[in-house]
């Protein structure tokens, strides 16, 4: 069986070419011995033999029928059926495509069935659960047993299924009908490590905090680990058109020191706005000004840095540990154009020299123009998402 790319192995299964033999997949003699061959098959780091293993898995232990076709003259071989294609087949098969059209065209009341969050926790499939999550479906399910998402990602060794998991709230604390935490079914000592080590995380902690308050919507983490978003709760209904770019708006980045719950409660304001937190203060870094449109009192402006690794600097930015990375904590904000405007060079100039004259900023002014060397800095970063 050759396995090449998703895109290319979902294309072959959605034109009925891929036909599969179960036993085979997963290097078994007997039906009975299938979870164990899942397991097995399922530890690969190739998405396309763990579609693969999924599907085997599915043919033969699944209830629903006329799911799959058995191929005409290749006895033990099936193909999925394709005229009853529908949401549970595209998680089946990792479609995330599928799934995410039927989102867009206002179909996910279509996605309703629990029991697609737990193929993605088994079968390891992260972008399809972490889609799943953002429509809404409830990560507190409970099957039969009483086993939650994280008993299944635990049992069958997905550790970066825990991570998101656990980012979206997932409750370590809860037993199953055997007296089992999720702990205590990790496949592996590095999934119990990842269990113990994401419980204490200071990132996911702050988060499950601002969560609670309120304040934040969800956590997001880059695939090669190095960004983490935190993103506000906000009333714009669709966060992935607001990170598409498409909008017409300004990115910019501040080094918010503690400033960061206050920043994700009232948002980014002008110095001397008076909050329930108190009066803000001058922000912390002058790079880039941004003040309210027909204003020139810096004391009223937003300071930002258009650049995230100058604005992560230690001397702006506070450094939190996350799976014993160092993140440089900044908030990430997206400005209207219109709502915010720059102030020209000149006025820009003349608050820098006002700021070095009454000694509250100690920096060559040819400092504050140029970038430090890329080299000096942590791009390891933790980004809160504002929204003007």
């Amino acid at each position: 069986m050759n396995l090449r790319g998703r895109e290319e192995l979902i294309k072959q299964i959605k034109e009925s070419n891929f036909n599969f033999n179960p036993l085979e997949i997963l290097d078994i003699e007997q039906s009975k011995d299938v979870r164990d061959g899942f397991i097995r098959a399922i530890q690969s780091k190739q998405i396309t033999k763990r579609i693969a293993a999924t599907l085997a898995f599915d043919q033969i232990s699944t209830t629903e029928p006329n799911r799959y076709i058995e191929v005409i003259n290749m006895k033990g071989y099936y193909k999925l059926n394709i005229q009853k294609y529908g949401i549970n087949e595209a998680v089946l098969i990792s479609d995330i495509e599928y799934l995410s059209e039927k989102i867009k065209n206002n179909k996910q009341q279509q996605v309703q069935e629990e029991n697609l969050l737990y193929i993605c926790c088994r079968s390891g499939y992260y972008k399809c659960l972490e889609l799943l999550l953002k429509i809404g479906l409830d990560i507190e399910s409970k099957l039969d047993t009483n086993s939650i998402l994280l008993h299944e990602a635990s049992f069958y060794g997905q550790e970066d299924i825990i991570w998101l998991l656990m980012s979206y709230g997932a409750n370590n604390n809860i037993k199953n009908t055997l007296g089992n935490f999720p702990l205590d079914e990790a496949r592996t000592d590095q999934i119990k490590q990842r269990i113990i080590s994401n419980s204490e995380d200071k990132i996911l902690t702050i988060f499950k905090e601002l969560k609670q308050e309120g304040l934040a919507e969800c956590i997001q983490r880059s695939e090669d680990g190095n960004m983490i978003r935190i993103y506000r709760k906000m009333k714009h209904p669709n966060i992935q058109k607001l990170l598409s770019r498409n909008l017409n708006i300004v990115i910019a980045f501040i080094g918010p020191y503690l400033k960061f719950k206050t920043n994700l409660d009232v948002g980014l304001q002008p110095a001397g706005i008076k909050t329930k937190y108190g009066t803000v203060e001058a922000q912390d870094d002058y790079f880039l000004v941004y003040g309210r449109s027909g204003e020139n009192n810096w004391r009223r402006a937003i300071f930002t840095s258009p650049s995230p690794f100058y604005a992560a600097d230690v001397v702006y930015s506070q450094r939190i540990e996350s799976s014993g990375q160092q993140y440089c904590c900044l908030v990430e904000v997206l400005i209207k154009h219109g709502s915010y405007e720059g102030f020209n060079q000149q006025s820009y100039l003349e608050i820098i020299r006002l700021f070095m004259n009454q000694k509250m900023l100690n920096i060559e002014l040819n400092a504050v123009m140029i970038p430090h060397q890329f080299k000096q800095v942590k791009r390891r970063l933790l980004l809160f998402l504002l929204y003007f």
